[in-house]
């Protein structure tokens, strides 16, 4: 049973008891429980916005907006600006290239937002000088460089006055005992002297030693001991020793510069020296 209603009954106040109960039949039942359901969302939304309400639901859509603004990259990482160009109407829209493509009948036109590089600056004031670091480790050493080229020769030096005097005694061979005895000497002036001996010692019964010095004015110089062998003994072996030996010595006024020798075999006669060459070289006469 469909009923007009008046309309007093469509406001908020209103309630199914309006209709009298005996005039109430199933279609009115139906048709007042939608009226009430209407009734009420037009009440809470009335609520709402007087309470600020549509506030907040424009707060949220800008939020919602704003997270489409965020997340587009304009200008692009390097610099970029991109945007759609429509001919016939002359709009412009910018675009996030990565995300958006123009539609048909836009153009994409692209620039740089960077402008002209300026002029330089005027240089600024020197700072200050800085403390000074710490001293670094040594370093490995570098390897061996090559050697260099031979150097020019040198002028030559003054001439000499071309005289070399050599003072010489030699004994063919002479026995030796245990007491010092001289085998070669030489009388020499003043001057500064290399005296050298040169020779061999041997003995042909025992195994002994050769000892030699040499002497200014009976005080030694230099000594020099060898061991000799005896090849009478042991023929597998040399038998006897080199003799070698020499030193400097300045003479103040002429004397005699000599070669004494003695041996450590106490039979006499055992041992000796031969081809013994004492030499005394002026040194002065070499400057």
């Amino acid at each position: 049973m469909n009923r007009d209603f008046p309309d007093s009954w469509q406001g908020p106040g209103w309630s199914i008891s309006a209709i009298p109960a005996d005039e109430q039949g199933p279609g009115d039942r139906r048709e007042l429980k939608m009226i009430r359901f209407r009734a009420r969302r037009t009440e809470a939304l009335r609520r709402l916005i007087s309470r600020g309400g549509l506030v907040a639901l424009l707060v949220g859509a800008l939020v919602l907006a704003g997270i489409g603004v965020a997340n587009a990259q304009i200008p692009a990482q390097d610099g970029t600006i991109s945007s759609c160009y429509t001919k016939s109407t002359g709009g412009i829209r910018i675009v996030d290239a990565a995300s958006t493509n123009c539609k048909s009948g836009e153009t994409s036109l692209t620039w740089n937002q960077q402008g002209n590089t300026g002029p330089q600056g005027p240089v600024g004031p020197q700072g200050a000088t800085g403390p000074a670091g710490p001293q670094g480790a040594t370093g490995a050493i570098g390897p061996q460089g090559a050697q260099g080229p031979t150097g020019p020769q040198g002028p030559q030096g003054p001439a000499g006055n071309g005289t070399v005097h050599l003072y010489h005694n030699y004994t063919a061979v002479q026995g030796i005992g245990t007491a010092p005895a001289t085998v070669a000497s030489v009388q020499v002036p003043a001057g500064t002297y290399l005296l050298s001996l040169t020779g061999w010692t041997s003995n042909l019964f025992d195994d002994s030693g050769t000892i030699c010095e040499l002497d200014n004015g009976g005080i030694k110089l230099t000594q020099e001991s060898v061991d000799v062998f005896s090849a009478g003994l042991n023929t597998d072996r040399v038998s006897g020793a080199a003799l070698s030996l020499s030193d400097t010595v300045i003479l103040t006024g002429p004397d005699t510069l000599s070669a004494r020798c003695f041996t450590t075999d106490q039979t006499a006669n055992h041992a000796q020296v031969s081809a013994v060459n004492l030499s005394a070289l002026a040194l002065d006469a070499l400057n």
